[in-house]
């Protein structure tokens, strides 16, 4: 079985919500042209992160005793 199809039986299976939804398209669009004005801000990229192994070493350790406290039955 290919990915789409994996991805349709998926998708076939998610129940389709009880409720209409509380806005129409209309009323989503207008929200959307509103963000579209001047006053935005450009947020400039964060610089990438260069780690050496020891570093990334310590924070592979750090995650994985993170998880097993967060996981524990």
């Amino acid at each position: 079985m290919s990915k789409k199809e994996k991805l349709f039986e998926h998708i076939l299976k998610v129940n389709k919500p009880q409720n209409e939804p509380q806005r129409n398209l209309e009323e989503i669009k207008k929200e959307v042209e509103s963000f579209k004005d001047n006053t935005s801000v450009e947020i400039p990229n964060i610089p990438l992160l260069q780690f050496d192994k020891k570093i990334l070493r310590v924070i592979l350790y750090s995650i994985q005793q993170l998880w097993e406290i967060l996981t524990v039955k």
